[in-house]
C-alpha cells in the first residue's frame, strides 16, 4: 500500500493525544527497540499511554498501574496481564506513560467472527471460560463486564517473525514527519473448529484492567458471563434491546432479562433499586411493556445449531448459573471454575 501523507498542526495532533513512534526507535535510554526488523531475542508488549491518560495517572485518577503491580507481586497469574517493566517516554507533546508486558495475539471476539457462524465450538469456548473465570478469581470476583475483545490469546511470539510493521500514512508535527503505522492484530494458528486436543493448548488472559476496573466500581452488570458464554457459543448477543413509540430501551432490556431467566424482581431487590419506580410497579412488573413467555435456555441454543445437542444440557445449566436477576444469587467466578461443564473443557 502507498503511504499517504496527512499534515496535522501541533494542536490538532495533540488532540490525538498519542506518542509518534517510528520502526526502530528506541525507547528508555535504548533497553527497548520498537520492531524493524525481526533480529531480535525476545518481544515485548508496549502499551504507551496517552498525554491525557498519564496525567489520569499524576493526578490519581487511574489506577491501572497500581493493578498491574499488584498482579505482578501473585505467584499465579496465568490469565492477566504481568507488568514486566515501566518507564516514562517524553514525546513532542510531553511524557508518556509506558508499561511493558507480554506479547498477545487477536481478541476472542475476532477469533469469533473467522467462524461461518460466527460461533466457537464448545471445547473453546470452555477453555475460554476456564482462563477468564481463573483471572476473575484471582481479581476477586469484582462483578463487571468481561467483554470478548478483552480477552485475548498469548501464543504468539513465533508469528512477529513474519509479520513485521507497516507504515500506512504519515503524520507531521512540528514541521517533522511521523509514520502512521498499521493497526496489524498478531495472527495465530488456531481455527474456530479446533479439535478439543488443540483447544486445550490455547491461552487467554484478560486485558484493559483500566475498563474492567471502572465497570466494577461503578455498576453491576446482569450476568455478563452468560452473555460472554452465549456470544461465543451461538455468534448471537444474548440482549439486543430496542426502543419502540411506548418504552425506552431500559424497558425493553428489563424486559428480555425478565423472558430469558423466567424469574421476577423480588420485593426485596424492589427495596435496594432506588430508580425502579421509573420501570417497575410495586409487584415487579413492567410499566410499558407486556412480557411474552420466553424460551427456555435449551430452546435458545438449540435454535442457533452451532452447540452439539450433547453440549446443550451443560451449557444450559451453567447460562442458569450466571443468568439470575438477583446478583446476590448468582453464582462467582470461583463457583463457577468448579461447574461440571467447565471442568470437562
Amino acid at each position: 500500500m502507498s503511504s499517504r501523507s496527512h499534515s496535522l498542526s501541533a494542536a490538532q495532533a495533540q488532540a490525538f493525544d498519542q506518542m509518534p513512534l517510528r520502526p526502530g526507535q528506541t525507547l528508555t535510554d535504548g533497553r527497548y527497540g520498537l520492531l524493524a526488523d525481526n533480529q531480535v531475542n525476545k518481544y515485548h508488549a508496549a502499551k504507551i499511554l496517552t498525554l491525557e491518560g498519564t496525567r489520569a495517572h499524576a493526578q490519581g485518577l487511574s489506577r491501572e498501574l497500581e493493578f498491574l503491580q499488584q498482579i505482578a507481586a501473585c505467584e499465579d497469574v496465568d490469565s492477566l496481564p504481568v507488568l514486566e517493566d515501566r518507564f516514562e517516554e517524553q514525546g513532542p507533546g510531553g511524557t508518556h506513560l509506558c508499561f511493558v508486558m507480554h506479547v498477545f495475539s487477536s481478541d476472542v471476539c475476532s477469533f469469533r467472527r473467522s467462524s461461518p457462524h460466527k460461533a466457537l465450538s464448545p471445547q473453546i469456548v470452555k477453555n475460554v471460560l476456564a482462563r477468564t473465570l481463573e483471572g476473575l478469581t484471582q481479581l476477586r470476583e469484582f462483578n463487571t463486564q468481561v467483554r470478548s475483545d478483552n480477552i485475548l490469546d498469548k501464543r504468539i511470539e513465533e508469528q512477529l517473525t513474519t509479520h513485521p510493521a507497516k507504515v500506512e500514512a504519515e503524520l507531521e508535527m512540528d514541521g517533522e514527519k511521523y509514520p502512521v503505522l498499521r493497526s496489524q492484530p498478531i495472527p495465530h494458528a488456531y481455527t474456530w473448529d479446533a479439535t478439543p486436543c488443540t483447544a486445550e493448548t490455547m491461552s487467554f488472559a484478560i486485558i484493559d484492567l483500566t475498563a474492567y476496573f471502572l465497570r466494577a466500581l461503578l455498576r453491576s452488570d446482569f450476568g455478563v458471563k452468560g452473555c460472554l458464554t452465549f456470544e461465543l457459543l451461538t455468534g448471537h448477543w444474548l440482549f439486543a434491546p430496542e426502543e419502540g413509540e411506548t418504552w425506552s430501551l431500559v424497558d425493553d432490556h428489563f424486559a428480555k432479562m425478565l423472558e430469558f431467566a423466567g424469574e421476577r424482581f423480588s420485593s426485596t431487590m424492589l427495596d435496594r433499586a432506588e430508580l425502579h419506580s421509573k420501570y417497575l410497579d410495586e409487584q415487579g412488573n413492567l410499566l410499558r411493556i407486556e412480557l411474552i413467555p420466553g424460551q427456555s435456555i435449551e430452546a435458545a441454543l438449540a435454535a442457533y445449531k452451532t452447540v452439539p445437542d450433547s453440549e446443550i444440557a451443560g451449557a444450559a445449566s451453567f447460562l442458569r448459573s450466571c443468568l439470575r436477576l438477583d446478583s446476590y444469587e448468582r453464582a462467582s467466578a470461583a463457583e463457577l471454575e468448579l461447574h461440571l461443564w467447565v471442568m470437562t473443557a
